[in-house]
This record gives structure tokens, C-alpha cells and sequence, in this order.
């Protein structure tokens, strides 16, 4: 292997759902993807009326997950916006 090759490890769970407090705000962190996925998810989610915040992060470049936050209006869960 050489010096620019790294070997990314695999995430232990594949989706986890982060936060406590109001089903209106979640954090979401999904396995194995990066920005491809986190930006386009965040484009969908914004559109839609009911969602007041979607932002996306990906913590460290050698870590095999994206976490997506969302926050709605009280009248939808965080969970069904990203449904």
C-alpha cells in the first residue's frame, strides 16, 4: 500500500438515530456514505415546507459515516420528513 492509499474502516451500525427531547429534531447518522449522499439529502429535505433546518457533516474523512440533522414545525416528525 502506498502513502495516498488509506483503508477506510466500516461503520459498526449502518443507521442510528441520534437525540432526545422533541420528535421534531433528530440527528441521523448513516454508515458507509460521504457528501455525495449528505448534500443531496439535505437539497430534498429543505424543499420541503415542514422542515425549518437540514444540514448534513462528515466528522472525519478517514470515518465512514455522515450524520444529517433535521429539524421540522411541530406538525412533522423529524422521521417522516426524512421518510
Amino acid at each position: 500500500m502506498s502513502v495516498n492509499e488509506v483503508k477506510r474502516k466500516q461503520a459498526v451500525e449502518a443507521f442510528v438515530v441520534k437525540g432526545t427531547g422533541p420528535p421534531s429534531s433528530r440527528t441521523f447518522a448513516v454508515a458507509d456514505e460521504d457528501h455525495t449522499l449528505g448534500n443531496a439529502l439535505r437539497h430534498v429535505l429543505i424543499q420541503n415546507e415542514a422542515v425549518s433546518f437540514a444540514g448534513y457533516s462528515v466528522p472525519h474523512p478517514s470515518e465512514p459515516i455522515v450524520q444529517i440533522r433535521v429539524q421540522t414545525a411541530a406538525s412533522m416528525t423529524a422521521a417522516g420528513a426524512l421518510k
